[in-house]
């Protein structure tokens, strides 16, 4: 079996499942390198919030990132629209994540969630083999009419490890 190997032309892309309730979820390789791996591209700018954060707000935005960005087969990207924020254009990528997270499979888990009013960043890892593969994804999420949704930009910086978002 081949390995990803570590020099900057091989790449690994990664798709996003969920270990429900934990915080953490699963990711598959394949092929695009990840952000801040050697070589690759920047990940979009999104600017992480300062204040305090209520422990109901963090618990709240952490399950949604598992909820929203799950790829249980069972789940149809129209039952996770309404975790997303101006995001109907993702589906064609949801599927091709959805169909990669059978490949192989590697842990990710959220490290931080920091909440400022009604805007917040969840921050997550992701480990392949038990060793660090990428590190500080931050994911956008915004309170929009009392609910908590991820941006557009914040489920494409873990979307778009395992399949291109679109343009805009």
């Amino acid at each position: 079996m081949n390995r990803p190997s570590h020099l900057a032309t091989t790449a690994a892309l990664l798709a996003l499942s969920v270990v429900s309730g934990c915080g953490s979820t699963r990711f598959v390789v394949v092929q695009n390198q990840p952000a801040g791996a050697p070589g690759a591209s920047a990940p979009a700018t999104t600017t992480v919030p300062t204040g305090p954060s209520s422990a109901e707000d963090v618990a709240a935005v952490t399950k949604l990132v598992g909820d929203a960005l799950s790829t249980d087969p069972d789940v149809s990207f129209a039952d996770r629209l309404p975790f997303l924020d101006d995001a109907e254009d993702l589906k064609a990528t949801a599927d091709a994540v959805q169909e990669l997270v059978s490949t192989i499979e590697v842990d990710v888990s959220v490290d931080d969630v920091v909440v400022s009013g009604d805007d917040a960043t969840a921050t997550v890892s992701v480990t392949s083999g038990g060793e660090p593969f990428a590190s500080g994804i931050p994911v956008a999420v915004k309170r929009i009419s009392g609910e908590w949704k991820i941006t557009r930009d914040g489920a494409c910086a873990v979307l778009s490890l395992g399949s291109p978002c679109p343009e805009r």
